[in-house]
């Protein structure tokens, strides 16, 4: 065989193998994508049939990138309905006890008895009685245990009812409403709490949670934006830490977020590994005593019920690297029977995912945004990218509001 013949040999192999390599490489990505597909829908289904089963909201998250799916549920560990038959006073000692849902009892502390029902249910504390040195009525849980401090992350719901605040500048102090579990150090409770969340004369919601991580202990704290609440309306807000993260819910929107964060080297994760090692935090451990109302922070409205949850999180899912989601939401919700939180989501979720990569996604964005051309009669514009990638190379999941994800 002559050089001349080696060489057009090598040329016809070469073309072979870069076409078949194309081929393949095209095959390869697409049986990613249906991979992908099962995946999510799955994660998705766990968390619907979590909410079924506790009765208990539960939601799915996804990471900005569109890469990363994870299921969060909560499972409650103390509850409070605060309704009338709820409620048994103590002649002698002055003190109403008040049963709650899962075994724990709160007690009255202050000058009279601190709560009242309030239109037919729900927990009143009064102002304090001019010149009490006890303060405003409260009520507290002297030992809370181990079950406020879960592994996976905690979660605080508070149905509430606030008033105007009296006239004049806000009190020194600030806070009206007040729930915090305290650490008790040798002569009562000391150094920062370990859980609060609370809301201030301008109606805006905060909440911190103390977390113990790589380099310590750190107290992540959360604000909303004033008048986040409506005066003499009834609002559910939730406050949410796992994994570092704490946000603030306001009837199944969030209003506000933090990430406790720490310098860590990257780590290589394959292809639906999972997502790499985040920094280890936890709760703070609490000696108690859970305080719900404050002797200088008076409540001025009405609570319906005070539950706290233990957060449960499934492992995390990394998606192909040839996959992604676009333009995720933050979180599908679900509520306590398994159907899309109507407060979250006005119909159906649409999720797209596609196997193009980064640059083509980008070049489809770049196109829709300086887009001018002429629309046919009868045909409709793309709006959105998912609407602009070709449909071999997408594939649509869609949650219903019933909760049923196909």
């Amino acid at each position: 065989m002559t050089l001349i013949e080696i060489m057009v040999a090598v040329a016809i192999l070469g073309i072979i193998l870069a076409i078949g390599g194309g081929v393949l490489l095209y095959a390869g990505r697409s049986q990613q994508l249906p991979v992908a597909v099962a995946q999510v829908k799955a994660v998705l289904r766990r968390a619907y049939n979590s909410a079924r089963q506790e009765g208990e909201g539960a939601y799915v998250e996804f990471s900005p990138d569109g890469r990363g799916v994870m299921a969060r549920a909560r499972r409650p560990v103390a509850a409070w309905p605060f309704e009338p038959g709820d409620f048994s006073e103590d002649p002698i000692r002055g003190e109403v006890l008040v049963r709650g849902a899962l075994g724990l009892d709160l007690v009255s502390r202050g000058p009279r008895a601190p709560v009242r029902s309030w239109l037919g249910h729900g927990l009143f504390l009064e102002p304090a009685l001019p010149g009490a040195e006890s303060g405003a009525p409260h009520l507290v849980l002297e030992r809370p245990d181990a079950r406020f401090t879960p592994e996976g992350g905690l979660a605080v719901d508070v149905w509430l009812r606030p008033m105007a605040p009296a006239p004049g500048p806000p009190s020194a102090e600030g806070p009206l409403l007040h729930y915090v579990v305290q650490r008790e150090g040798p002569s009562g409770p000391s150094g920062p709490p370990t859980c609060y969340l609370r809301l201030t004369d301008a109606l805006e919601v905060q909440a911190g949670v103390l977390l113990e991580g790589p380099g310590g202990e750190v107290l992540l704290e959360a604000s909303t934006l004033p008048r986040v609440l409506g005066e003499a309306a009834w609002s559910h807000v939730s406050a949410v830490c796992a994994q570092g993260r704490l946000s603030i819910l306001v009837n199944g929107y969030e209003r506000a977020t933090t990430t406790a964060s720490v310098e860590a080297p990257a780590a290589d994760v394959g292809p639906g590994e999972g997502a790499p090692d985040a920094p280890e935090w936890r709760l703070a451990r609490s000696g108690g005593p859970l305080y719900v109302g404050h002797p200088r922070e008076p409540f001025q409205g009405g609570v319906d019920e005070l539950r706290f949850s233990a957060v449960e999180s499934s492992e995390p899912y990394l998606l192909p690297t040839s996959c992604l989601l676009v333009a995720p939401p933050p979180a599908v919700r679900f509520s306590g029977r398994g159907q899309l939180d109507p407060m979250a989501h006005v119909g159906p979720v649409r999720l797209v995912l596609t196997d193009l990569d980064p640059d083509s996604l980008e070049g489809i964005r770049a196109t829709l945004e300086g887009q001018t051309r002429t629309v046919e009669p009868g045909e409709d514009q793309p709006r959105e990218l998912s609407d602009a990638i070709p449909a071999d190379r997408k594939a649509t999941i869609v949650v219903e509001p019933s909760g049923f994800v196909r």
